[in-house]
This record gives C-alpha cells, structure tokens and sequence, in this order.
C-alpha cells in the first residue's frame, strides 16, 4: 500500500500539480480560504472531489461523525483560528448517508474512546427519540439513522 502511495504522489506530482501551478505558487504564499468545512473522516468521503473545489479554497476539520464537539481544544482551535485569522465567511457542516459514526449511538460497545467521542452528537440522537420509537425494523432502523445523521448537522 505504501508503494501505492508513493505512486499516487508521483503522478500527483506530474499530472495535477504541473496542470495547476498557478494555483499552488499563489497558494504557496499563504491560505485564504473563504470556508471551514467540518465533514467526516470516512475514508470513502474525499472533500476535494465531492465539492470539485480547487486546495486553497477550504479550511478542512474531519473527525469521525462530523461532530461539532463544545468542549474540544482541538476543535476549538480549528474554529478560532478559521474565523479569527484566516476570516472564513462561511462554516459547512457535512454529514453523510450511512455514517457509522451514527450507528454506533444506537449499539453498546466496549471500545473505550469512540462512545467518549460520539457522546459529542448524543443531543441529535435524544432529539429523535423524542419524535419516533426504536425502531423495529431493518427499514425503520436505516430511516432512523437517516433522521440522526440530519439532526447531527443542525
């Protein structure tokens, strides 16, 4: 896989990077995007390619269900520093379709870091408790998820 990787950054290099120089010597003298975008770490969800948005364009924040956290200083950081020095105008909230982030509020676990994290969204989740009951089906479940997975990115 590192091989793969090593690759990938030599065509990087050599295809995309000499296609946009101008880009990148302008973005070489220093960041101004004009949006924070918090999104999830899924591996399948590739920021650049879903917004088709050239580097430069936004202050990227990914952790594992997209989470806003209020008591987080690496979060809080990221916040201060995209509105205070970079002046961000606009803040993006990215959820997704079948995050398992937001599948795990719904199960028991014993891992020990990830329930700690996902206590961040448990307010989305309370939220749609109160409006619909556990679900009973596989098909409820999903449409459950879905309506927490939104609730998530209010």
């Amino acid at each position: 896989m590192i091989d793969n990787l090593l690759e990938g950054n030599k065509k990087f290099r050599e295809g995309f990077f000499k296609e946009n120089k101008a880009v990148f010597d302008e973005i070489a003298k220093g960041q101004s995007p004009t949006v924070l975008w918090i999104g999830c770490s899924d591996s399948r969800l590739q920021t650049g390619h879903i917004t088709q948005t050239l580097p430069g364009t936004l202050f990227i924040q990914r952790n594992i269900g997209n989470v806003v956290p209020i008591h987080d200083w690496n979060f809080a950081t990221v916040l201060e520093y995209a509105i205070r020095h970079l002046k961000v105008k606009d803040i993006v909230i990215c959820g997704h379709s079948d995050c398992g982030a937001i599948k795990a509020l719904e199960k028991e676990t014993d891992d020990v870091y990830i329930p700690l994290w996902l206590n961040n969204a448990i307010e989305a989740k309370n939220r749609v408790d109160a409006k619909i009951p556990a679900p009973k089906t596989p098909e409820a479940a999903k449409e459950r998820s879905r309506m927490i997975e939104q609730e998530n990115v209010r």
